[in-house]
């Protein structure tokens, strides 16, 4: 077993092999210097996959497949378990899951709650840097939280039976939340005398069963509460979203290096304003407005791209803002209880 390559039988063609290579994309490392981890595994009645911090597996039952480890891409490209396996891949030294406590309760995600943590996801940082902030978080109040430092999300309270954890984000959970079925999940504790906590998803996907575990964020999560504003009453109208589209697409076809937009409210409308490669103030657009102009401070400069995030989670139907300083944080409300907020960029001497 030490070439460079072993030759492995070529099972015919099974669709549950292909389910289950459509999520292991999901999971496989696309650049890693770990070349064991460009194959999956088949042991006993299980495919497995990893890229050392989560783990995917799926029940596979099918006799006529041999115990062994599979390069990914071949599966991929002949529809099978088949191929060669990278640097005498054997089963003996591919990776094996940590041991870890499972409890006896899953938690069932319903529709509302998948819908708000992929609302969630949108607010993530994804500086690895500062990973404490590249997952969700849940409050001992049952909020689901996630911020970059500009903006931040937090539900209502409907995650009542999650711990305390900061939920890695990552593209087989995004998979899973769009597209899994009977989606349970438990956080439980490595085994005893080791530090660390996992998060455990069962799901259904085109009627196989796979189980997927990733360890949840070490670390401190931001004091978000600090950023809630407190005591705004006065509300942005609500745009029209069809003509913020329209100002939206100009401001991707048109911004120069940006992502700045000026909104400049008069008594009656909204005027929207970028900079361009020849204009550093084009007026792209305006939205019909009523409302109170302020005499302090009728600007506001906003990032478009945060701001268009915002705008597009279903059921907003308030924004706040400080009547006395268009500078400090805005407030989004949303039917269901959750709420958003986004800091507004500073102006300086040019704008």
């Amino acid at each position: 077993m030490n070439k460079l390559f072993d030759v492995l039988p070529v099972p015919n063609v099974n669709n549950s092999i292909l389910t289950y290579l459509e999520v292991a994309s999901k999971i496989m490392a696309t650049k890693n210097s770990v070349a064991l981890l460009a194959n999956i595994a088949k042991r006993d009645n299980q495919l497995f996959a990893t890229d050392l911090s989560s783990y995917l597996y799926m029940s596979f039952s099918n006799s006529g497949h041999v115990d062994g480890v599979y390069l990914f891409k071949m599966c991929q490209a002949m529809k099978t378990l088949t191929g060669l396996n990278l640097n005498g891949a054997t089963l003996e030294n591919f990776p094996e899951m940590p041991l870890i406590q499972y409890v006896d309760k899953f938690h069932s995600l319903n529709e509302k709650q998948k819908e708000t943590l992929l609302n969630a996801y949108k607010f993530i940082s994804d500086d690895v840097t500062r990973d404490f902030m590249n997952g969700i978080y849940f409050d001992v109040t049952g909020k689901a939280i996630a911020t970059d430092g500009r903006r931040a999300f937090y539900s209502a309270s409907i995650f009542p039976d999650f711990p305390n954890e900061i939920i890695k984000r990552t593209r087989c959970i995004d998979f899973i939340l769009k597209k899994g079925q009977n989606i349970k999940y438990q956080s439980t504790k490595a085994e005893e005398g080791k530090s660390g906590t996992y998060s455990v998803f069962i799901f259904d996907y085109k009627n196989e069963h796979f189980t997927y575990v990733v360890q949840n964020i070490e670390g401190q999560f931001p004091n978000w509460s600090r950023v809630i504003p407190v005591g705004y009453v006065y509300c942005l109208q609500m745009p029209n979203l069809n003509e913020w589209k329209t100002i939206y697409n100009r401001c991707k076809q048109l911004a120069d290096k940006t992502t700045r937009l000026q909104i400049t409210f008069t008594d009656n409308y909204a005027i929207f304003v970028i900079a361009t490669e020849n204009d550093p103030f084009m007026e792209i657009g305006k939205i019909e407005w009523h409302g109170e102009v302020l005499d302090t401070c009728n600007q506001l400069l906003i990032n478009y791209e945060y701001l268009n995030d915002l705008l597009l989670i279903p059921g907003l139907q308030k924004i706040y803002f400080n009547q006395e300083n268009f500078e400090k944080v805005l407030l989004f409300e949303y039917k269901n209880g959750d709420h958003s907020v986004l800091m507004p960029m500073q102006r300086d001497a040019t704008s």
